[in-house]
């Protein structure tokens, strides 16, 4: 009778008092061991506090999460290039996917086009709009001829090499791998204001290379030095000065900054590339006179960029030394 019964109390006896074998072969109660909680990871708690929210507060919690991680990564990522500027150039160094024959692929062309550009064509278009045939013309015209011709020569050097440029090295897409950074956040400008303090050295150094005494001038005397001017002679003066301070800058450190010295990076240390980069920016200003100055001024803007890894600094620093260099030239 009792072994009949067994088994109907095994089926309502629950799971952990169900029988065993033990080892002479007869039936046993004993409960089972309990299990072992599984340790919550806090991912699995995040998303089981999320499906204990309503529709509504869920999809707010979510948006938060991932705005508040956005905004932790952002930090992260401007401290992190504040803080280190040359370990940053290193790493676009690395990053660079295009070797030497890029570089001087980008150098000979750009030469070649400047050439071509300052040599043929703009001569010609100027014959062609006849700013040599007229004679009745003011003597303050020939200012406005000049500042004329030299933005033209500008502009279509700029177009020219940026051309080169995105010919050459526009199939990497430099601009997604972040080669050419820029950043209005940041302590760039303050690296600006003390770079800033070397131009008077700078101003130094190009006169007495031009065999002139140097002597900064006021900016209060400006005002006085422009009165003196024509009306054509001060819109000459407005177009140039708006150019050479505005956008040159922009065009001439992508080039010479924002390409060379990463590429430069790849194969010699940093501050080699950035001796290597002032060189090429001076000589290709084609003045023998310059040609320090120039070297010395292209040292203090690629340190500039190696030291915030943003190249609104050297845009910045470029156009302050035009200004500089306008003002105390007037």
């Amino acid at each position: 009778m009792v072994l009949k019964m067994a088994p109907r109390l095994a089926l309502r006896l629950p799971r952990s008092c169900a029988p065993r074998r033990c080892e002479h072969g007869r039936a046993s109660i004993a409960p089972r061991s309990a299990a072992k909680p599984k340790a919550k990871s806090p991912a699995a708690g995040a998303c089981a506090h999320l499906k204990a929210l309503p529709e509504s507060r869920r999809a707010f919690a979510v948006i938060r999460r991932r705005l508040r991680a956005s905004a932790d990564s952002r930090g992260a990522h401007a401290e992190a290039s504040d803080g280190g500027g040359k370990e940053r150039v290193d790493e676009i160094a690395q990053q660079v996917p295009w070797g030497a024959k890029t570089v001087v692929q980008v150098l000979v062309l750009w030469i070649a086009g400047f050439c071509w550009v300052g040599g043929v064509c703009v001569p010609v278009l100027f014959q062609w709009f006849g700013f040599n045939q007229q004679q009745g013309l003011m003597q303050q015209a020939i200012h406005w001829k000049q500042a004329c011709f030299t933005v033209t020569v500008d502009v279509i050097e700029m177009c020219v090499g940026l051309g080169v440029l995105y010919a050459c090295v526009g199939r990497y897409k430099p601009l997604r791998n972040g080669i050419f950074p820029t950043r209005l956040r940041g302590r760039w400008p303050l690296a600006v204001l003390l770079c800033c303090t070397v131009f008077p050295l700078v101003q130094y150094v190009a006169s007495a290379c031009a065999g002139v005494p140097a002597a900064i001038k006021s900016p209060l005397d400006l005002p006085r030095e422009l009165l003196k001017l024509s009306p054509i002679e001060m819109s000459s003066q407005a177009l140039f000065m708006f150019w050479t301070t505005c956008m040159s800058p922009i065009w001439e450190e992508v080039l010479f900054r924002g390409f060379l010295i990463p590429s430069l990076r790849r194969y010699v240390p940093t501050g080699a590339a950035v001796v290597a980069s002032a060189v090429i920016f001076a000589l290709l200003h084609f003045s023998m006179h310059r040609l320090l100055p120039l070297t010395l001024l292209g040292v203090l803007i690629g340190f500039c960029f190696t030291s915030t890894n943003n190249l609104l600094a050297p845009i910045a620093l470029h156009s302050l030394w035009n200004i500089f260099a306008f003002l105390t030239a007037v």
